[in-house]
């Protein structure tokens, strides 16, 4: 199975422990959602594709490195001279809040013509994981996002779509408006039940089920953080707690928790939701027990240990 996504990736320089105020020294690494669920895959051993640009400049050429390390495939990863990198911050806030700044208006991303292969890139693939966030960033990107979803559909390739609403990107009635665009050619949907109520007006687990699949969505995931999730078709509704983990910083985890459902859905059937929600669920604690949105993720031997709670703190 190889997983194809389109997203901007960017640079995150970050105060872990205080603000950035109080610090003369930060983290670097690199995010974005549609990113970090893809490099989530590949650590489980997942092929994945990313459809993305940076810039020539020193950030763009770090995560160029980076994404080479963790096995994504950089066929269609651009470098854009005279654009630059967009940018994210982040630093500890009050108590176990933390603050996350973006500088990424006028982007690589945003200037990226998809024109000439994402027909390719799709054929390549055997389903298309998106957001709603790139969509937000630009006219240039919510063109190319649907263009992608339409081609998916053209295909007859699986699509899978986290609305992953970013207020500070664009409106509730905007961020909806997209939503009803889109919502007849979603196959999956990993939504939030914040998102789902901006959605359908109700955070009623049956409600937006009821919803969704009279929209023609086959499978509906409502992601509920700290309590769980709840998976769902036309034959079965299942409700999961989420497992227990000293969490550390929760950002990350709702991508985290994609790769995880991605991954049983490689194993599994879309069908058989009880054998992939363990997954997913797994995915998604454990992002939170590290600060780097997917550093701490697991290998496969690692995730199906931790599910079977045959994992050790330590190896002799």
């Amino acid at each position: 199975m190889t997983v194809a996504s389109y997203g901007e990736i960017m640079g995150v320089f970050s105060s872990n422990t205080q603000p950035l105020k109080y610090t003369s020294s930060v983290n670097f690494n690199v995010a974005g959602a549609e990113c970090n669920t893809l490099i989530g895959l590949s650590k489980l051993g997942i092929n994945t594709t990313l459809l993305t640009a940076v810039g020539e400049d020193s950030v763009g050429n770090a995560i160029l490195q980076k994404l080479a390390s963790e096995r994504i495939n950089l066929n269609y990863v651009h470098q854009l001279a005279h654009n630059n990198t967009g940018i994210m911050l982040k630093e500890k806030g009050i108590g176990s809040k933390i603050n996350i700044d973006y500088f990424r208006k006028n982007s690589a991303i945003n200037s990226l013509d998809i024109d000439p292969f994402f027909k390719t890139f799709i054929e390549n693939a055997s389903l298309s994981y998106l957001t709603g966030i790139t969509p937000a960033l630009s006219k240039t990107t919510y063109i190319n996002t649907i263009k992608l979803i339409e081609e998916t559909k053209k295909q007859n390739k699986l699509l899978v779509f986290d609305p992953n609403y970013r207020k500070k990107l664009w409106s509730t009635k905007k961020f909806k408006n997209f939503y009803k665009t889109i919502e007849n050619k979603i196959d999956v949907l990993l939504v939030g039940v914040k998102e789902a109520e901006i959605i359908y007006g109700t955070t009623n687990k049956d409600e937006i089920t009821k919803y969704a699949l009279e929209a023609g969505i086959s499978t509906v995931v409502i992601k509920l953080g700290a309590c769980g999730a709840f998976f769902a078709n036309e034959n079965e509704k299942l409700n999961y707690d989420a497992y227990t983990v000293d969490e550390i910083d929760a950002v990350g985890a709702g991508d985290a928790f994609a790769s995880g459902f991605l991954y049983g859905l490689q194993k599994h059937t879309i069908q058989d939701l009880n054998l992939i929600a363990p997954y997913a669920l797994a995915m998604g604690a454990l992002a939170t027990t590290s600060y780097s949105d997917y550093e701490g993720l697991p290998n496969e031997q690692q995730l199906e240990e931790f599910i079977n709670y045959t994992n050790i703190d330590i190896e002799r």
